[in-house]
């Protein structure tokens, strides 16, 4: 086989306003398999917006295609179907789909299922009646377990009453039939049907004052957050969990520690031991009006129910306790998409966490922005670095300089600079540094050498960083680069400089701290998923430690 396919797809496929003609698309469709990988991919995200004509070719040409072909290939040619039936004028708009779900090819009826579930928005009232019909109908003849689920997971996007009968019938038939998959597809489309189109206003979280508040850190951070004012004696409710009674919302808007915060809404003794999903829904249940009352929606409904998968908690388990709840009708619809409060399960406490809330602490934040450092770690840092007036702040590997930032909107009178090896680094750097208003000075460098830019060489009373790890280290390994840096970082600090960095071989930072005349005063571990961290807080040897 030639290279004309490939060559076509150079030429014109890249081309976002070419329309293939009938025998383009009769050899694109046929030398489908000799593409590589990337050129399939680019290839199915054209055929999922081809116009009008170039759909109809496409259907006409499609039965020629060999079964694996016809599986890839069935789903983004009906997106397109879907999204332009109506200019095609098929008098029964649902013959094209159903013709595809009488395909002799389980992986073919999976695809156009697939198809229609990603698509009910732009379907006609009448073609969606149609299709809910006729998947209804079909489903329990399906004969492969992909191809039932991906029919099962179509009826539940579609919010339709008929497709919940469906479902429902499914289950009482053959309740061992995927039946984590039909439950959760029947549950939404409960709450769909219950739901209507009602919405209610945003959370206003600050007339929840008073309640207690508790609070979510990275594991480790809340450490750092519990040491200073106005957190001082908050209560550890699991880890990086807080809770205080002290702290208002208004306290919270400039708090760069936090990740999310919530309110209690109500105390439930033995609550964590409710091991059954019907006790624990109707314990939930018994408190609805309360919960519904200390929101600010307008009417009942939209609130998601949280619960973590630990102590033995599947995710059947979840599903299961869904299920019961929305069986006691008691005006809480479990439902994660639309909702505007989030109803966590914390220790013995029910929790009411705002979703629709705008953050404004981040703002300036790319999160595009490639290794950057989380916002909530860079302001732990920041947190132990314990930054006076005055001080001359380095960040010698500083990506896009998030801990400049939150130590400059945090601080008064700090000069601040920052330098990365990686180019791309700096250009995102001074992108987040305009946009936070912060007066940062960046150049490109590397921090192992002292002239690579023009303030590289110190002195400095306050080094912050969060080293690079993994696949973001440019040169050499990452515990090479941490001890160059940790055994010379000495000869830039002033006589009262310290060293704040996140390790991720802690044991390792610390003695190659010391060997380079540093010691450790002040740690405290992150569990970074299965990485175990440490903030880590270096001054030099032979002065009074301040902590």
């Amino acid at each position: 086989m030639t290279n004309a396919p490939v060559e076509l797809i150079q030429a014109r496929i890249a081309n976002p306003g070419w329309t293939p003609g009938r025998k383009d698309m009769r050899d694109l469709l046929t030398a489908w398999r000799s593409l590589e990988d990337a050129e399939r991919d680019d290839m199915q995200k054209r055929l999922a917006r081809l116009d009008a004509p170039s759909v109809k070719r496409a259907m006409e040409l499609f039965a020629g295609l060999d079964e694996r072909s016809r599986g890839e290939l069935t789903r983004p040619i009906m997106k397109s179907y879907f999204k332009v039936v109506r200019e095609l004028g098929v008098e029964d708009q649902s013959a094209f789909p159903m013709r595809y779900f009488q395909d002799q090819s389980p992986r073919v009826r999976k695809s156009v299922a697939q198809a229609v579930g990603s698509s009910w928005d732009d379907m006609a009232h009448e073609l969606k009646n149609s299709l809910v019909r006729q998947i209804s109908e079909r489903l329990p003849e399906a004969s492969d377990d992909s191809e039932r689920k991906a029919m099962v997971e179509a009826l539940g996007k579609s919010g339709d009453a008929g497709a919940l009968r469906a479902l429902t019938d499914l289950r009482q038939a053959a309740p061992g039939v995927a039946s984590n998959i039909t439950l959760r597809a029947k549950l939404t489309l409960q709450r769909d049907v219950q739901r209507g189109d009602s919405s209610g206003d945003f959370c206003r979280p600050e007339c929840l004052d008073g309640h207690g508040t508790v609070l979510w850190f990275t594991p480790g951070v809340e450490q750092v957050a519990r040491s200073r004012e106005p957190l001082l004696g908050a209560a550890i409710l699991d880890s990086g969990v807080l809770k205080t009674e002290r702290v208002k919302w208004v306290q919270l808007a400039t708090d760069p520690l936090w990740r999310t915060a919530g309110v209690i809404v109500a105390s439930l003794p033995g609550l964590s031991d409710a091991k059954n999903a019907a006790s624990l829904a109707k314990a939930l249940a018994a408190k609805a009006n309360e919960i519904i009352n200390a929101t600010s929606l307008k009417q009942p409904g939209l609130v998601r129910v949280r619960l973590g998968r630990d102590d033995g908690r599947t995710r059947t388990f979840v599903w299961e306790f869904a299920e019961a709840l929305s069986g006691f009708q008691c005006g809480l619809i479990n439902d994660g998409r639309d909702a505007h409060w989030e109803l966590r399960v914390v220790s013995t406490y029910l929790v009411l966490v705002p979703l629709k809330i705008t953050d404004e602490r981040f703002i300036w934040r790319d999160e595009t922005a490639e290794g950057a450092s989380d916002p909530t770690i860079a302001a732990a840092l920041v947190e132990m670095a314990r930054l006076k007036a005055d001080d001359v702040v380095y960040d010698p590997f500083c990506g896009s300089a998030t801990e400049l930032i939150l130590a400059g909107q945090n601080g008064t009178g700090l000069r601040l600079f920052g330098s990365d090896i990686n180019e791309k680094s700096i250009s995102a750097a001074r992108m987040a540094i305009s946009r936070s208003g912060v007066g940062i000075r960046v150049e490109r460098g590397d921090a192992l050498l002292f002239d690579s830019c023009s303030f590289s060489a110190g002195p400095f009373d306050a080094v912050i960083s969060n080293p690079p790890f993994g696949m973001r280290t440019v040169r050499g390994g990452a515990r090479d680069l941490m001890q160059d840096f940790l055994l010379n970082i000495r000869k830039r600090l002033s006589r009262s400089g310290r060293v704040v960095l996140m390790s991720h071989a802690p044991v390792s930072s610390i003695h190659w701290a010391e060997a380079g005349g540093l010691v450790l005063t002040r740690s405290a571990p992150v569990q970074l998923g299965a990485m175990r961290c440490e903030l880590q807080r270096f001054e030099i040897r032979n002065e009074s430690f301040r902590r």
